[in-house]
């Protein structure tokens, strides 16, 4: 019923707090979870505009990052946004993208096979894009002239095992 935590603190200081994620509240028991976390809003993919727009698969970080800056502007009061971001997941096997040109520029190491080298573009087309809409939120964020904190991570690698297989990382070791 209750998970304590950074939301329930910052609650106890006057914070509202809002999750923000173009998925399904259902997927991970998510609705559920970030009730008892103490979110007061969970803003999932039937909340977002309904022709929102995708690239891939899933709806874009522009989209997702529209929404955060409109609960912050309507906030009356210090507000803790977690969004989470659904552009860069995979399956990265998807051919489909807004700008297939973009993807298709991307280089890739050599050695990897077509539908890897898919994989790989693919991933690093919308981890830039993604990178962008980090920039524009720290952007509005520091025109507003208020404080803000901005936290941001991942939460697990991408699946792309057959990728790393090939490429390994920069260190020489495995994933």
């Amino acid at each position: 019923d209750h998970i304590p935590g950074l939301v329930s603190e910052l609650k106890q200081h006057g914070y509202r707090a809002v999750a923000v994620h173009g998925n399904a509240g259902t997927f991970w028991n998510r609705q559920n979870a970030y009730k008892a976390i103490g979110f007061d809003r969970f803003i999932t993919e039937r909340e977002f505009p309904r022709n929102a727009a995708r690239n891939g698969r899933w709806i874009s970080d522009a989209v997702m990052t529209d929404l955060v800056l409109d609960e912050l502007h309507r906030a009356r009061q210090p507000t803790l946004v977690l969004a989470l971001s659904m552009e860069n997941h995979g399956p990265y096997t998807d051919a489909d993208t807004t700008d297939q040109a973009a993807r298709d520029s991307v280089p890739v190491p050599p050695g990897l096979s077509p539908v890897q080298a898919l994989q790989l573009r693919n991933y690093l087309y919308h981890a830039r894009r993604a990178d962008a809409q980090l920039g524009r939120l720290l952007d509005v964020l520091r025109a507003r002239r208020r404080p803000a904190v901005v936290l941001f991570f991942g939460d697990h690698l991408p699946g792309m095992r057959d990728v790393f297989d090939v490429i390994g990382f920069k260190d020489g070791r495995p994933a």
